[in-house]
């Protein structure tokens, strides 16, 4: 729908662009976000918290979210 009235090529991509650019910063701070309000509930299994926190962090950084040292 955003590139219904465009009139060339170029017009047509470059919304494209922007369209997706922002749907993906939107996601990569949702994800991060979801990463920093993970935390171990009361009694329960630490290992399998910190592993899926590994987990979390590396699905971050395959879209090109860095975690630092701090906050991980």
């Amino acid at each position: 729908m955003c590139i219904h009235l465009k009139k060339t090529v170029k017009e047509c991509w470059d919304a494209i662009i922007v369209e997706y650019t922002l749907k993906g910063v939107y996601a990569q701070t949702d994800l991060c976000k979801k990463f920093m309000d993970m935390w171990c509930a009361d009694k329960g299994n630490v290992c399998k918290f910190l592993d899926d926190l590994q987990v979390k962090q590396e699905e971050l950084a395959s879209v090109g979210v860095d975690i630092d040292e701090k906050d991980y």
